[in-house]
């Protein structure tokens, strides 16, 4: 679980949530990816393009594709809790400073 003074990082420029029940406004910032992240619960992040190419990132990756196949339609959604989801997003970021 991450450290509380490490949350507010994390949700301040580096990635941004949005609402998750916006499924087809693929709208994002210059250099990022839109990801939907959850099973039950769903939020929408914006996060960094050059992170998809992390092995964490990855396997994320071809967890949806198994889950939902490669033709997802607007954004796509990644079948992991939001807390998974932080903790991976945590490392990667620790890790590109």
């Amino acid at each position: 679980m991450l450290k509380k003074p490490l949350l507010p990082l994390l949700r301040k420029k580096v990635y941004t949530r949005l609402r998750a029940d916006d499924d087809d406004d693929d709208e994002g910032g210059k250099g990022s990816v839109p990801l939907i992240v959850g099973r039950e619960k769903r939020e929408r992040f914006l996060v960094p393009a050059k992170l998809l190419n992390h092995p964490l990132m990855v396997d994320l990756l071809e967890i949806a594709a198994h889950e939902y196949g490669y033709e997802q339609e607007g954004t796509l959604k990644v079948p992991c809790t939001l807390e998974y989801f932080e903790v991976v997003l945590a490392k990667l970021l620790k890790g590109a400073e």
